[in-house]
């Protein structure tokens, strides 16, 4: 398991606030954390997946890096919008985020995260 570091503010992460919760990826099955919930998301529409690595990291680093509205340039597509828009503290987790899964991590699949992340907070359950 990748060594995760964690978030120092105030607001608990989108992370620690998604732990202990439990949602069903479909009805009538059985109810899964948040990184199945979302990696099931992507299957469905297509996008890809994250490792669960790079879904708690990122999940981590909301608020505290990302705020839960942060949305991918327009137009960046499946690519990565251009470093230069990103504030250094979003370059430090993008990179970080490349080194922990198998597939490559895109503003886009980021944008996609944070969103699946909030709704799972709000349509989940408490276990």
């Amino acid at each position: 398991m990748v060594d995760v570091a964690e978030v120092d503010v105030e607001t608990p992460s989108l992370w620690e606030q998604t732990q202990g919760r439990i949602a069903n990826l479909v009805e009538g099955r059985k109810p899964a954390g948040v990184c199945a919930i979302i990696n099931r998301g992507f299957e469905l529409e297509h996008i890809g997946d994250a490792s669960n690595d790079q879904i708690k990291l990122l999940l981590k680093s909301v608020p505290s890096v990302f705020p839960e509205n942060w949305k991918a340039s327009p137009g960046s597509g499946a690519q990565n919008q251009s470093v230069e828009e990103l504030t250094p503290q979003q370059k430090e987790v993008l990179e970080k985020l490349q080194t922990l899964g198998r597939t490559q991590m895109t503003t886009r699949k980021i944008e996609a995260i944070i969103h699946k992340g909030v709704l799972f907070r709000k349509t989940s359950r408490p276990v």
